[in-house]
């Protein structure tokens, strides 16, 4: 492990496998667990409780499976479960559930430590680190929180893990070598070194909307708080003796010189306008949205999926103002022709509408299947990403992807903040994704009538 240092008046004196985790999401999340005021941060909404009590329900489903062993320690005496934990592996029990590795200031406490052949420092054996995920699929941030926890364990057994592995939802195991994430460990390690023991800032993005920092960062908003800027624009603004909501709205950029600055004045220009948008709590118009030719009669599409396996499970259209049709994919083998049939009926209107998830939705599941390309062809020359096209002329408060969000803007309101979607997709609820399906396609008629000058 590299050199690390808890800052003095931290908050924590202990750096996790969630901190690890949660660092490749939110540097400032991190940075605020060792520097905030703990009563500041919110509780969990509804749709985030149910999602990680599945996935509690999903790990003890997993472990119920297997005969492992748990260390037994007051809570809070991590020294102590340390301990215990290292008397099971010494014993060479078949797995440990729950182990606590603890190399302060670093303590992991991985769901699993399965026991594999080949020496190490306790026996003629070794462990391996396991952790059940509710995903479909692996992630890069899962994997390096396996990876900070065989660090640990490598250390305790004089044996490096030869690799870590992940239990996804379905019950398969993915491995991944432990040896090829450790440079980028340590510069995660590095960099959280760093971060914590200066200052930092909120980059305003999709994961504030269900962090429990949220409030907090936004209680004094700055530039850096202005959806839209990458990260080094926002440093430079702010360089520039512009950091300051007030400030930025009132400057004009034929006011300055620009000639040699690297910040371009359409930039500056939308970097304005986000700060008018946060004082405001309203949508900004930066520029006229660029229209193409429509093609009459307009329909509206929209396509929602599991956001790890990539499954389709709802696909709704409907003519502007007219009657929504929603086919709902309940088993994986009615995909393909759900796919089809749904691209079939698209071809039959003119351009259509969508918020950008919808022809990549069917573009992924069709790629396999040459039989979808002509009529994807088709679709891709008449598809229009209204959001992409709403995003490009207008600064909103915050970082909208829905239609809805857009339409709440607009109408003077912020949106909803509880992902309804990632829950009912969770779930398998495929009537709550089909109402979503309809209001969505309720707002995209809305928002075509106020961008593109479709009367409804």
């Amino acid at each position: 492990m590299p050199p690390f240092r808890i800052p003095t008046g931290a908050r924590r004196d202990r750096v996790t496998g969630s901190q690890v985790y949660g660092f490749v999401k939110c540097e400032h999340s991190v940075w605020l667990d060792f520097h905030g005021d703990p009563a500041e941060r919110l509780p969990h909404s509804a749709a985030v409780e149910r999602l990680l009590e599945h996935g509690r329900d999903h790990e003890d489903q997993i472990v119920g499976t297997l005969d492992y062993r748990e260390p037994a320690y007051p809570v809070g005496k991590f020294a102590e479960g340390a301990d215990q934990t290292r008397g099971l592996l010494e014993e060479g029990v078949l797995g440990v559930s729950q182990g606590v590795l603890f190399e302060p200031p670093f303590l992991g406490i991985p769901d699993l430590l399965r026991r594999v052949d080949g020496a190490s420092d306790l026996g003629d054996w070794h462990y391996v680190v396991g952790d059940v995920k509710s995903s479909w699929r692996p992630r890069s941030d899962q994997a390096l929180q396996v990876s900070f926890y065989s660090e640990l364990l490598g250390r305790l057994q004089g044996r490096e893990p030869p690799y870590g592995f992940l239990i996804l939802r379905d019950g398969s195991e993915e491995r991944f070598s432990v040896a090829d994430l450790r440079p980028v460990l340590k510069e995660v390690l590095s960099e959280l070194d760093e971060l914590l023991a200066g200052e930092s800032r909120p980059h305003h993005s999709w994961a504030c909307r269900e962090c429990g920092w949220r409030d907090t960062c936004s209680s004094d908003p700055d530039v850096h708080w202005i959806p839209g800027l990458t990260r080094s624009e926002k440093r430079l603004i702010a360089a520039m003796g512009l950091g300051g909501l007030a400030q930025l709205a009132a400057v004009h950029t034929d006011d300055r010189k620009m000639e040699g600055s690297v910040v371009s004045e359409a930039t500056l220009e939308r970097a304005r306008a986000g700060a008018r948008a946060l004082i405001d709590r309203e949508a900004v118009r930066v520029r006229p949205p660029r229209v193409p030719d429509l093609m009459h009669p307009l329909q509206a599409g929209v396509a929602y999926r599991d956001g790890f396996d990539r499954r389709l499970l709802v696909l709704a259209r409907r003519s502007l103002g007219g009657t929504t049709v929603v086919h709902r994919i309940e088993r994986a083998e009615d995909e393909d022709a759900a796919v089809l049939a749904f691209a079939g009926e698209l071809a039959e209107g003119g351009t259509v509408l969508h918020s950008g998830s919808l022809v990549r939705a069917i573009r992924e599941r069709a790629i396999d299947r040459p039989e979808t390309w002509g009529r994807l062809e088709a679709l891709d020359l008449r598809a229009l990403d209204l959001m992409g096209l709403v995003r490009g002329a207008w600064v909103f408060p915050a970082p909208v992807s829905l239609p809805t969000d857009a339409l709440a803007w607009f109408e003077g309101r912020a949106p909803a903040t509880e992902d309804r979607l990632a829950l009912y997709a969770d779930e398998r609820d495929f009537a709550g994704l089909e109402e979503l399906a309809r209001s969505e396609l309720d707002a995209l008629d809305q928002l075509a009538d106020r961008v593109v000058g479709v009367p409804q």
